[in-house]
């Protein structure tokens, strides 16, 4: 079972298509939640996961034998307790000019620089956004992707809601996406999971909206 815990919409950046419209979830409450867990992966999101207690909450989750993951865009790398994570997840949503656009000027190298520090010490897993911006670089992203060594690439649909409401223009169609993922699948060696919907994926979701 996959547990998600989406901790709160603070972030350290302002991504132009940034889904997220939750607030924050109380520490009590993920602490009792994540106390009532016997087995599975749990992973912590955000917003940014790292601009809270998030060390303390792998620290637990841990304890009860649970797998751990943590969805980070990497700024904040340097503080997260690697001992007590499993999974690594880090975004690369295009080439560095695509990337960099969809989120801040020099974001993309700090994605590198986040996989060489986790690299050899936990496993990675890469998410991609699909935009209109980016729908034509997919093999051009799965060649960043196999550079950090990953072993595993998610690609979400991208959703009009949040920050990203108004940018409708990066919007997909249900066909496109598809033909994109079937590329992904047609040329990576390593496992490609599809998101239509960041709304309704197969786990248990901890979000206050």
């Amino acid at each position: 079972m996959i547990y998600v815990f989406i901790l709160g919409n603070k972030c350290n950046m302002k991504c132009k298509f940034c889904m997220s419209v939750e607030k924050e979830l109380e520490r009590e409450f993920i602490i009792k939640k994540l106390k009532e867990l016997k087995e599975g992966l749990v992973v912590f999101t955000g917003g940014e996961p790292l601009l809270y207690n998030v060390n303390e909450y792998l620290k637990i989750a841990k304890m009860r034998g649970l797998k751990t993951k943590v969805q980070t865009n990497g700024k904040l790398i340097e503080l997260l307790d690697l001992d007590l994570t499993d999974v690594v997840n880090l975004p690369v949503d295009g080439c560095r000019k695509t990337h960099d656009w969809l989120r801040e000027k020099g974001h993309f190298d700090i994605v590198l620089k986040a996989a060489e520090i986790i690299r050899g010490k936990v496993d990675l897993s890469i998410t991609t956004v699909l935009t209109s911006k980016n729908i034509n670089e997919i093999e051009e992203i799965y060649e960043i992707v196999k550079y950090t060594n990953a072993k595993s690439w998610k690609l979400f649909k991208f959703k009009p809601k949040g920050r990203g409401k108004f940018w409708k223009k990066l919007s997909i169609s249900e066909n496109e996406f598809l033909k994109a993922v079937k590329l992904a699948k047609e040329i990576a060696d390593i496992k490609v999971y599809a998101v239509r919907d960041p709304d309704k994926m197969n786990a248990k979701v901890f979000r206050l909206i």
